[in-house]
This record gives structure tokens, C-alpha cells and sequence, in this order.
């Protein structure tokens, strides 16, 4: 099942050098799905996925991949909750070659992009003053409170223009100088 209150933010990549002995060169034509890229001379493929991130009830941090079924892990924090996912996302890699059987993770070759629910979000990032930003980006400032809390559905619409308010923020903080 896919999460329908997701905010997306940023990337990680995961190559597996070990893996690619066996890798077969295909032609550019090819719709997996997968870009090439190149490492130690070789070149390999690096399959792109969205890892959803949320918020617990406990507290603690969920993470699963809904195009890889059965990769779901949990944490007490975000760093540990995507600790688990890669060392997860490893042992499959290495138990489908040691198994010779269908290999669902490509090998360990995986561009991450993760995605926030928006309680997940600010709870990560608490530098976020949720009031000031929804009045910033134009949101009742209440709403975003229950965005953020979990309380409330978010609209494709209004997920959107939180995203695109806080892309702004953060490209207005590159240009920033000390």
C-alpha cells in the first residue's frame, strides 16, 4: 500500500561493489526502469526507488518500499529506522546470490529518494516553526498544526503547496552567507 501523505525531500544511494560480476550489458532502448552508472571501471545499474517514511505511534519511525514488496523496517530514530533499511536491503541482495534466486533489490543497486508523511517531517525536522511556516506559505496555520500531529488527511493539492513552500525556503537558505 502506497502512503498517501508523503513529502519528498531527499536521496541516498546504495552500490553494492560485490554483486556485479555477473552483470550483463543491456541496450539503451531498455524500459527497466534502472540508470546506468559506473563504478570501478565497471558499468552497472542503478535501480531508482521511493522509500516512505513515517511517524510511529511509539515515537519511533516506520520505513518501507512499496515497489519491493516485504522491505519494511522500523526505528527508534530515522538514522536507525535507515540503518536497518540498508543492512535489510544487503542481506537480501546477498541471500538471493547466495540462493541463485530472483534478486528483488538489484543487487544492493539502489538510488533511495525518501519520502516524508508530514508529521514524520516535522518531526525531523524540528527547526520548523509550523505556525510561522503555514502562515509563510499561506496554510491556516491550525490545519498545518493537525498536518502535523497526524490528525488531519492532506490533500494531493495542499501536500503540493507545503513541498513547494519548503523548497522555496530551502533554496532561498543556499544563497544564504556568513
Amino acid at each position: 500500500m502506497y502512503c498517501k501523505n508523503v513529502i519528498s525531500l531527499h536521496r541516498q544511494t546504495i552500490v553494492k561493489y560485490s554483486v556485479h560480476e555477473g552483470f550483463r550489458n543491456k541496450k539503451k532502448s531498455d524500459k527497466s526502469g534502472l540508470a546506468p552508472c559506473y563504478v570501478n571501471q565497471k558499468k552497472m545499474k542503478v535501480k531508482k526507488v521511493e522509500a516512505i517514511i513515517e511517524k510511529a505511534s511509539d515515537g519511533g519511525y516506520g520505513i518501507y518500499i512499496p515497489s519491493i514488496p516485504g522491505i519494511g523496517v522500523i526505528g527508534d530514530t530515522e538514522e536507525e529506522a535507515k540503518s536497518n533499511l540498508l543492512e535489510v536491503i544487503s542481506d537480501i541482495a546477498h541471500q538471493c546470490k547466495k540462493n541463485g534466486v530472483k534478486d528483488t533489490v538489484n543487487g544492493g543497486n539502489l538510488d533511495i529518494t525518501y519520502r516524508y508523511d508530514p508529521s514524520a517531517f516535522f518531526k525531523t525536522f524540528k527547526i520548523f516553526n509550523v505556525s510561522y511556516l503555514a502562515k509563510t506559505i499561506g496554510v491556516n496555520s491550525s490545519l498545518m498544526r493537525q498536518y502535523k500531529s497526524g490528525k488531519t488527511y492532506i490533500s494531493e493539492a495542499r501536500k503540493k503547496q507545503i513541498e513547494k513552500g519548503i523548497h522555496q525556503l530551502a533554496d532561498e537558505l543556499l544563497h544564504v552567507k556568513f
